[in-house]
């Protein structure tokens, strides 16, 4: 399918904003994405402020068991005490854990017992200093498991996350003993007495150098503070207490004391003074007091930031706890807690308040202690996790980190998500016979006949469902919505006897039992994770390989894939498993339906009432949507209930998805199946068949092909209850079943899932770095055509070659790839091919380069299967081909001959190619800026060709190179058969420029689109001076000569300076799209993410190529 849609051009009227547009659109095509090097870029405007108060009472050298981890060196000299442990011969030093340890009445400590771990340090050897192993005696602490979520979390968030700040409890003198940190072994200060009770160790104490009281009584090494934490009260903030206040610029301050070890009195030290009050251990965790010190950071914090982003930047407080808040009777009486976390719903910047949740992350916190916890979380708007290890603390961290990124209105109105759209809805056709609403309520007229007399034939309703994809913060999941797009009503002056009216109800109700109301609305995966249909390929070495279940029972298989030990990877993969639906950001839905080309290519196609057509024998396949998500895999979507039936993990992207275990930092975001499905129908060795294409975008480097004819078959496409379901998952459930696996390209078996590099950058690129879960190696068999390929933005375009499609290419660009190449040994490093500016020409069959299956060479200008477009030197910028290539042929003709694409330094390229696989790459135009999106194709009179792109980028940083300037839409016309093109129009956007890290101006929203004479881009309009204000998003409406479509202004007249621009909502846009007379584009404000809908709101349902859109009104579709 090509991604221009060729247009004949007739007669327009110009009314005021009333035109009729001709247009004619393949209805189940997924439309076109934007390719951007990092798309969520457009959520971090005005990064949060990010406050983490941080228990330290001595409850947080406990393991969440009883057991207290003594942080000091205890010297084996003591011949009182050393009897009491099996120590093995020569040990110099020694650690203690006691078991069982609390607060006593008698003495100061009780244990049930202490367990001797034999250290490395020896005091005489100072090459023992420091040991791993000592160093890690804490590990099992609540201590070391926050400290390490909280270093690796703010590791991944500091590049735009810049403004954190961290709270303590109040500690009066607080400071660590004589031993931990390796400083001298023993020391008098130990504290004590802890009264151990076990059998043989109560027959010994410690002498020296600490004296614990004789037998039973030993010493401890806990830090120590002067008096309790709970009696320092006063006002906030209390001194001492805010460690690093929140201000720009001050992660790196804040991580430096995470990292700080036991012994380091500028880190944390857990200390406290518990006790037993009215009969129950308490442990000195002043909590209402820390809640106070840290509301006091955050007014702070926003009295003293810029007015300009003062109303808009969020505040997230985190408390990593051990428990709930604690003191003695007066304390605990005098301090309700649960109303100080009511507080932080109005903190006062000055002059207005702020909601500020507070997001509790509980350290093996016991279980009754929870719901103080919970009610602390909930009474401010935040939410409550529980953790046990450090991957889960930095997994918590960076999904309140994700939380600051709301809408901050969201935060306000006390909603728990925002939703952003960054991709174009799009509009197919579904069967709603017997559909119901996501309520369950039954959809009127559903099915409608003629003139309402079921005598007669039913009235298709064609162009139905309208899909949304859209990504949720916190927590990145992937919201897919269903909506009915119109709905019949009674009108006897049609020709059927119906007109068709707007709608917008949404679908996908509840069918799970038990119910998963939640759920209702939203696409999802199966309620048992156990029944998902997950696959993988896994290569053999020898150019083949197989598809294979994501299973546990596949772990060995797996394992190596992964590039993990068998336990691992058993463990990830039943955690993927379990994983709803991820973030959809730059992978526009596309839906496969019914075969419905018309007129049919040819008799082999045919029509749904020729029983032995491709379109006869597919005339009741249910309608599948696939999407690809950012949890690693490609998704299809049963249309009519929104359940996932089928996902597949490329190959590749197996040993990333370990980066998904610890939370997704919104920092360094990492992409998967970033990318737009790329659905086909073509013939091969004389068959019709159904394709899905995909590449990664800034997930990899890989794209794959599937053959799905058959996807969607067997099953009833008028059911919809959890019957069909089932029904429709077992037509999944076994590898290559109704979705056959065809080809990768580059081969799967020449990547490397043991290669990790990471490179620092200054592109653009999510965090300014590059990681790389593995990578094409020469040892495993890579090409020199594989090597040119960038990380995979272009989305493929499909057609025949020839009349008879005996040869149907698939074209497509090599995408961005850093500059990197020459650092990489395993691609040959400095004689390594230049990756990202090539664009292929693959056989549909093979997935090989056409006329260069040996894939050893990729020319310039002129090549087979492959030829490279360079890369201009001076710029500052790598050039690659971004873009999804627009194909095309002579006007009438479904051969294919030449494809349009832009590239990053500027250039527009026309790429003209033979059914041998030569390729020919003629410069069009080089407007110096770089073209990231596609372009949308005009032909007027059958031969002249129209070509309409837009310089820029809308998410592009303005600090790198090409960010900023003056960014154009463009409308060119073909030369050919002479050289180059002709510039028709060139429209200046208004001017970007930088302010710091925010842009002012205007950019282009991706790719335009054609219908009729005139083409429609979308823009985005923002200012670096005022960040808070909203986005404001344009649709331009042009005529392919360049002038005005439309009476915008509405004086009955066309005049002579009338405005491009036909509409401006708030918010961002994506590409517009048009379907059945009606265009429409997704945007994301202040107020939410909505679909703006555009057209005559009683004219639906025209079939494919009517004439005669009346745009009158926009509507908006949550």
């Amino acid at each position: 399918m090509r991604r221009g849609i060729r247009r004949t051009v007739a007669g327009r009227r110009r009314g005021a904003w009333t035109a009729l547009l001709s247009l004619a659109v393949m209805l189940w095509w997924s439309t076109i994405a934007s390719a951007q090097l990092d798309p969520i870029g457009f959520v971090r405007r005005v990064p949060p402020t990010i406050i983490v108060i941080m228990d330290t009472s001595a409850s947080m050298l406990q393991d969440g068991n009883g057991n207290y981890y003594d942080p000091g060196f205890w010297p084996t000299t003591d011949a009182t005490v050393t009897p009491a442990f099996s120590l093995p011969v020569g040990t110099k030093t020694y650690r203690r854990i006691f078991n069982g340890m609390l607060y006593a009445t008698a003495t100061k400590y009780s244990s049930t017992k202490i367990q001797a771990v034999a250290a490395v340090w020896n005091p005489a050897d100072a090459l023992t200093s420091n040991n791993a192993t000592d160093n890690a005696f804490l590990d099992p602490t609540r201590y070391a498991i926050a400290k390490a979520g909280l270093a690796a979390a703010i590791g991944e968030n500091s590049v735009y996350t810049t403004r954190w700040g961290v709270v303590k409890l109040r500690q009066k003198n607080v400071a660590w003993r004589s031993t931990p940190g390796g400083a001298g072994a023993g020391g008098n200060d130990c504290d004590k007495a802890v009264a151990v009770s076990d059998a043989t160790q109560l027959l010994y104490g410690d002498n020296n150098p600490c004296s614990a009281g004789g037998p039973s009584f030993y010493g401890v090494y806990a830090p120590k503070v002067e008096a309790a934490n709970y009696l320092n009260t006063g006002a906030a903030p209390f001194a001492g207490t805010i460690m690093v206040a929140p201000a720009a610029s001050t992660a790196s301050a804040v991580r430096t004391i995470a990292l700080r070890g036991a012994g380091d009195s500028q880190g944390f030290i857990p200390a406290g003074i518990g006790g037993i009050a009215a009969g129950a251990q308490f442990a000195d965790r002043p909590l209402s007091f820390a809640l106070d010190d840290a509301k006091s950071a955050a007014s702070t914090a926003m009295a003293n930031d810029a007015a300009s982003t003062r109303s808009c930047r969020n505040t997230i407080v985190i408390l990593i706890t051990a428990g709930k808040d604690s003191g003695n009777a007066a304390y605990v009486s005098g301090n309700d807690v649960l109303a100080r976390a009511t507080g932080f719903t109005t903190v006062s910047d000055g002059s207005s308040n702020h909601r500020v949740p507070i997001h509790v992350i509980g350290v093996r916190v016991a279980a009754a202690e929870k719901t103080q916890l919970q009610g602390i979380a909930t009474n401010s708007g935040g939410v409550y996790h529980d953790a046990s290890t450090a991957v889960d603390v930095q997994n918590w961290i960076d999904y309140a980190v994700q939380a600051g990124y709301m809408r901050s209105a969201d935060i306000t109105a006390a909603k728990s998500s925002s939703e952003f759209i960054a991709v174009s809805p799009i509009v197919a056709t579904v069967n709603l016979t017997g559909g119901k609403d996501s309520t369950g309520t039954a959809l009127v007229n559903n099915l409608v006949h003629q003139q309402d007399n079921t005598a007669l034939p039913v009235v298709p309703q064609r162009s139905n469902v309208m899909v949304t994809a859209a990504f949720e913060l916190p927590g990145f999941a992937g919201k897919l919505r269903s909506f009915r797009v119109y709905k019949p009503v009674r009108d006897t002056s049609q020709a059927s006897g119906w007109k068709f009216q707007n709608d917008g109800t949404k679908l996908w109700p509840d069918i799970d039992s038990p119910a998963r109301p939640s759920l209702a609305g939203v696409a999802r995966t199966p309620a048992d994770p156990a029944t998902r249909n997950i696959y993988t390929y896994i290569p053999d070495g020898a150019g083949g390989g197989t598809v294979t279940a994501f299973t546990t029972a596949n772990t060995a298989s797996l394992a190596t894939a992964m590039n993990l030990n068998a336990t691992a990877a058993s463990t990830l993969i039943t955690f993927i498993r379990s994983q709803p639906i991820g973030a959809i950001i730059g992978s526009t839905p596309g839906i496969q339906d019914t075969p419905s080309l018309d007129p049919p290519p040819d008799d082999d196609y045919g029509r749904a009432d020729a029983p032995s057509s491709f379109a006869g024998m597919h005339k009741d396949r249910r309608a599948i949507i696939f999407v690809g998500a950012n949890d690693g895999m490609m998704h299809a979507i049963d249309a009519r209930t929104g359940f996932e039936v089928w996902a597949f993990i490329p190959y590749n992207l197996l040993t990333k998805l370990k980066s998904l275990f610890d939370g997704q930092a919104i920092d360094t975001y990492e992409y998967f199946v970033d990318s737009s499905p790329k659905l086909a129908e073509v013939k091969i060795a004389n068959q019709w068949r159904s394709l899905l294409m995909f590449g990664e975008g800034p997930g990899g480097v890989f794209y794959q092909c599937f053959d799905i004819t058959e996807a969607g078959m067997g099953v009833d496409p008028t059911l919809g209850d959890i019957g069909a379901v089932n029904s429709l998952l077992a037509k999944f459930d076994s590898p290559n079943e109704s979705i056959v696996f065809k080809w990768a390209f580059p081969n799967y078996g020449h990547f490397d899932p043991t290669i990790k590099q990471t490179f620092p950058l200054t592109d653009g690129s999510p965090g300014n770095s590059v990681t790389l879960w593995g990578d094409l190696n020469d040892s495993k068999g890579a090409t020199y055509v594989e090597k040119t390929i960038g990380f995979t933005w272009s989305d493929p375009a499909v057609g025949p070659l020839d009349a008879a499609r005996d040869t149907t290419a698939v074209i497509m660009g090599s995408g961005y790839f850093p500059p990197i190449e020459t650092s990489l040994s395993n691609r040959g490093g400095p004689s390594a091919p230049k990756a990202g500016n090539a664009i292929y020409l693959l056989d549909v069959d093979t997935g090989l380069p056409l006329g260069n299956e040996s894939e050893t060479v990729c020319a310039t200008t002129t090549g087979r299967g492959c030829v490279s477009v360079g890369d201009v030197a001076g710029n500052l910028r790598k050039n690659a081909i971004q873009a999804d290539p627009t194909a095309a042929g002579v006007s009438g003709s479904a051969v294919i001959s030449k494809a349009y694409a832009g590239d990053i330094d500027g250039k527009y390229w026309r790429f003209d190619f033979q059914v041998d696989g030569t390729l020919t790459a003629n410069l069009m135009a080089d407007t110096g800026v770089p073209i990231y999106a596609s372009s949308a194709l005009l032909f007027v009179g059958g031969a002249d060709v129209y070509m309409f792109f837009a310089t820029g980028s809308d998410i592009l940083p303005p600090t790198t190179p090409g960010g900023t300037g003056t960014f154009k839409l463009y409308g060119l016309k073909d030369n050919a058969p002479a050289s180059g093109s002709t510039t028709k129009f060139s429209i200046d956007l208004a001017t970007v420029s930088a302010s710091g890290a925010l842009v002012t101006g205007e950019r282009p929203s991706t790719s335009p689109t054609v219908a009729g004479d005139i083409v429609f881009y979308t823009t985005t309009t923002e200012s670096g001076s005022a960040p808070c204000n909203d986005f404001s998003a344009n649709l331009y409406a042009i005529t392919y000569t360049g002038s005005a479509a439309y009476d915008a202004n509405g004086n009955g007249k066309m005049d002579n300076n009338e405005s491009n621009v036909v509409k401006t909502v708030a918010g961002r846009a994506t590409a517009p799209f048009i379907v059945d007379q009606h265009l429409y584009f997704g945007s994301t404000g202040a107020g939410g993410a909505v679909v703006q809908a555009f057209g005559d709101p009683v004219d639906f349902n025209n079939g494919v190529g009517q004439v005669g859109v009346r745009i009158l009104s926009w509507r908006e579709i949550r």
